[in-house]
Formats: structure tokens, C-alpha cells, sequence
């Protein structure tokens, strides 16, 4: 199948009081649809969102912790977010968080518990953003501000990783100006779910699913041929962690979602993968300029609102499917895989060849990984991350 998967600016900078909208009825975000980085799901340490705004970017935020009041994935959870402003933050600013797979939440302005300031909070789902607007001057120094577990935000399904480098923050002064996110340095391991065994039937088409009711596994019939009938199969979505499958440190690569792992015996067909991409990840590629499935979802094809046609060269965000091989310990891009939007759910489509179980260093493990790319340089272009 061709490449569908739209890229994006590595920065945007959205309007802090209006949505922006998607197809497929999501509206991005208002003040927030910034996106990450840096993820994970999900990303490299720091994040720069550029802006129409002339003046230079910023960073007005450079560490900041983040805890929860439960460590249950998947569970309804209260958040505490400290951070250190090292750059005056005007009233009416936003200090916004990027919260990958973060879901839940009643779309009304959170509640909130602080010290000393006076943030009104909101979530803005569509693009998985924590948003604050500050009603004080905040000065250089730190502040601390909790939300509430009543306002119904829950864990990812599939945990969240220690100090998980998807976790993001920045803050930006005026609506529409740059902002640079840096990751938030500290935040707890909240444990995977076990992985989900499917005894499939290998002579008609079967589905191994996983805990996220998405990512999965299609086994064509006739997968381990014309009598094997029972077959177990184990899918397991994890958080990062980059100790053991780094993230790639090259065209500004975030890992965005969990790590899909799949457990079978080798396979005699093609089996399809997908796996489902957090909205945080989705909001940067919908921003893409390229004309891809993102740029074509909202109407524009290869031209800007003015009809004007895009420099075919510039820089652009894709996201693609990779595999481990665990010989060279790199990700390496699956060449077939793309992105689509089905409903309100957004998948990463890919395909495992029988050759690839033979491929040196293969590991059926799997990752969306979303990084820059030179449609003119081949160099960007390479499987290689």
C-alpha cells in the first residue's frame, strides 16, 4: 500500500481561545494544539513550536515534575504539575502540557487546587493538552498547581513510563506566539497491563487485539496453513522506555503512543498491524504542508488557504510504523506503513512480511515513530532511523 501518512511543521502554534478544527469531527485544540517534540507515547527532550509571531522563541519554563494520585493505568487520576518559569510569564499567558493518551475529562474548566496563583485550567482532548491561563504576572520562580481528580482526566491504557520523555511542557506569553516545550524531568512509572493472549484459529482470517481495543493483529486464514487451528497469540502495549528500546536521537524523532509487542510463531502470510495514535502525535501531523492524508482531510490538498501552491522541498513531520532489530539496537522504518483517520480513532497501519521474520536482528516489536522529513534529500528519506 502507498505511504498515506501526512507530516507536519515540527512546530504550531494554535490560538489560545478558539479550536481548530480536524476532519472526523476532532477539533484541535484552543489555546494548546502546540505540539510535542518530545512524546511519547512518546519524543526527544525538548520541543520548539515556531509561530507567526516575528519575535524570538523562548523558553520560559525549563524543569518542571508532574505526580499522580493514582498509579492504576487506565484510572481516573488527580495530577500535581511543578515547574520553574525562568522567564516572566504576562498575565493572560498559558502554560501548556502535552499529556499523550491522557483520556476522559467532562470539557468543563477544571478545578483546581493552588498557592499563590490564579490559573483557570481546561483539557483540551483533541490534542491531549493541559491548558492554564495565568490571571497574575508569574516572575522567574517556582509554582505548583494540582488538578483535581474530579475533573475526570485517567491514565493511559498502557501506563506511563518513568520520567516519560512524551511529558512535556512550555508556556507562551500571547495567543499565537512561539513556544518551546522541554520535557518534564520528573514523573512516576505507572505499570503496563498484562498482555492480552487470543487463541486464534489459523486456517480462517483471525484478530489478536490488545487492552486498548485498537491495536492489533490480522492474521489472514491460512496463516499456519490448512491445519493448524489453534494458535496462541500475545499482544502487549508497554510505555517507552528508552533504556531498552532508545529513541532515535536524529530529524527530531519523538516515539509516539506505547511499544506494541507481538508473541506468535512465524507466520507463513502477511500480517496487518495496527496500532492507535494519540491525538498529541495526530495534532502535529494534521498541521502537515505536504498534502498528504492529514493536509487533504482538512481540504487543502497541496495548496494553502489562499490557493497558493507548497515548496515541495520544505521540511515536513511523517509518521511511520518501525521494528526493532535488536542486534543493532535501532528502530528501523516499516517502508509500507501509513496513518488514517476511521471515526474519532486514529490508526498506524503496517505490514510484517514472512521475509521480515528472517531479516538479522528482527524483533517483533513495534513503534509510531513521527520525525522530520526533506522530501529533496534522500537522506531523510532512509529506513534507517
Amino acid at each position: 500500500s502507498s505511504s498515506s501518512s501526512s507530516s507536519s511543521s515540527s512546530s504550531s502554534s494554535s490560538s489560545s481561545s478558539s479550536s481548530s478544527s480536524s476532519s472526523s469531527s476532532h477539533s484541535s485544540s484552543s489555546s494548546s494544539s502546540s505540539s510535542s517534540s518530545s512524546s511519547s507515547s512518546s519524543s526527544s527532550s525538548s520541543v520548539s513550536s515556531s509561530s507567526s509571531s516575528s519575535s524570538a522563541t523562548i523558553a520560559r519554563i525549563v524543569s518542571a515534575s508532574l505526580s499522580y494520585s493514582t498509579v492504576t493505568a487506565n484510572a481516573v487520576t488527580g495530577l500535581t504539575l511543578s515547574f520553574d518559569v525562568v522567564f516572566r510569564l504576562p498575565r493572560t499567558g498559558y502554560v501548556e502540557v502535552t499529556l499523550p493518551d491522557f483520556h476522559g475529562g467532562h470539557g468543563n474548566e477544571l478545578t483546581l487546587t493552588q498557592s499563590g496563583t490564579s490559573f483557570t485550567g481546561w483539557w483540551v482532548l483533541s490534542s491531549n493538552v493541559l491548558v492554564l491561563q495565568t490571571g497574575t504576572d508569574l516572575e522567574t520562580g517556582t509554582y505548583s498547581v494540582t488538578i483535581e481528580e474530579s475533573n475526570g482526566l485517567a491514565l493511559p491504557v498502557y501506563g506511563v513510563g518513568e520520567n516519560d520523555p512524551g511529558l512535556v511542557i512550555g508556556a507562551r506569553p500571547f495567543s499565537g506566539w512561539s513556544i518551546v516545550k522541554v520535557a518534564i524531568g520528573t514523573s512516576p512509572y505507572v505499570e503496563p497491563p498484562p498482555p492480552v493472549v487470543t487463541v486464534i484459529d489459523g486456517t480462517v482470517e483471525s484478530t489478536a487485539g490488545s487492552v486498548d481495543g485498537v491495536s492489533g493483529v490480522l492474521f489472514p486464514a491460512g496463516s499456519y496453513g490448512a491445519r493448524r487451528v489453534s494458535e496462541s497469540v500475545s499482544v502487549y502495549l508497554s510505555p517507552v522506555d528508552p533504556s531498552a528500546t532508545p529513541i532515535p536521537t536524529t530529524l527530531n524523532a519523538i516515539m509516539a503512543g506505547p511499544v506494541f509487542g507481538l508473541t506468535c510463531a512465524v507466520p507463513l502470510t502477511t500480517l496487518n498491524l495496527t496500532m492507535r495514535v494519540p491525538l498529541s502525535a495526530v495534532a502535529e501531523l494534521l498541521e502537515s504542508e505536504e498534502g498528504g492524508t492529514g493536509r487533504r482531510l482538512l481540504g487543502n490538498g497541496n495548496e494553502d488557504g489562499n490557493g497558493n501552491g507548497q515548496d515541495p522541498c520544505k521540511k515536513q513531520r511523517k509518521g511511520k510504523v518501525h521494528w526493532w532489530n535488536n542486534k543493532v539496537s535501532k528502530w528501523r522504518e516499516m517502508e509500507n506503513s501509513f496513518w488514517e483517520i476511521v471515526g474519532d480513532v486514529i490508526k498506524a497501519i503496517g505490514q510484517i512480511d514472512p521475509e521480515d521474520w528472517e531479516e538479522d536482528g528482527f524483533d517483533p516489536v513495534f513503534s509510531f515513530i513521527v520525525k522530520d522529513d526533506y522530501p529533496c534529500y534522500s537522506s531523510s528519506s532512509s529506513s534507517h532511523s
